[in-house]
């Protein structure tokens, strides 16, 4: 018997548009939405529970840039957010929780700083926190990709603690806006190694058979992102998906 499966729209934003960036290159970036309030509502509509807020305004100007726009997504929807983007200090997290935002994803400065990631969960608690890893030939990539941590998926794990984490979404760069299909093997092996942990994969999803495959192995979420705004067939498996 599957695994019912909570498929989770991203949107990530630039200069107040809706776009998506193929392997994290801003340039080159296919524009979906110039309003994302439209398109967290039609989401909301469709029955979707949660959506992904991507800030990379935020990632570049090196603090968060869109907390009206979550802000109008919280108050004009029903959905849960989680949002990343450049969130490097204590009082970020505040403002966002303060927004009621669901969850905080949290990603280079959790892994250069194990203490931030600790006293973050401590003072919140770890279900409000998501750990991102961005990996590229089984290593963790940091800081928008630009930079190696030199570190492994487990090692950024065993620094930080396990039983510091609830949840952890598994970028495979390689599959980032390609629309190529997810990364099983890689999901299979962390939930195998992680059973406490709700591992969160991300990008590359862009088939039904993705969705049937996550499930087999028992996944619980999965974040999708190009494949939603340009292949309507897609979208209604998802939509089905969401209802039943």
């Amino acid at each position: 018997m599957n695994n019912y499966l909570n498929p989770i729209p991203a949107i990530d934003l630039v200069d107040g548009r809706v776009v998506r960036l193929v392997n994290g290159d801003y340039n080159k970036e296919i524009q979906y939405s110039e309003n994302p309030l439209d398109m967290a509502k039609k989401y909301s509509d469709m029955w979707f529970q949660n959506i992904h807020i991507i800030d990379l305004d935020g990632a570049k100007k090196k603090s968060p840039q869109n907390m009206g726009v979550v802000e109008k997504i919280l108050s004009q929807t029903d959905l849960n957010v989680q949002v990343w983007g450049w969130i490097r200090t204590q009082e970020d997290i505040q403002n966002y929780i303060q927004l009621g935002v669901d969850r905080i994803i949290l990603s280079s400065q959790a892994v250069k700083d194990v203490s931030f990631w600790r006293k973050s969960v401590e003072k919140h608690w770890k279900e409000r926190f998501i750990l991102s890893l961005d990996v590229l030939d089984g290593l963790v990539k940091i800081n928008g990709w630009l930079e190696w941590s030199w570190l492994s998926i487990d090692g950024v794990i065993e620094n930080i603690g396990s039983e510091n984490i609830q949840n952890i979404i598994v970028t495979d760069i390689s599959k980032d806006g390609t629309m190529s299909g997810v990364n099983i093997d890689l999901y299979k092996e962390l939930m195998d190694r992680y059973q406490e942990i709700n591992i969160i994969p991300a990008w590359g999803v862009s088939h039904v058979r993705d969705i049937e495959g996550l499930k087999n192995i028992w996944i619980k979420e999965v974040v999708v992102g190009r494949a939603i705004y340009e292949d309507s067939s897609f979208l209604d498996s998802l939509v089905n998906n969401t209802k039943g």
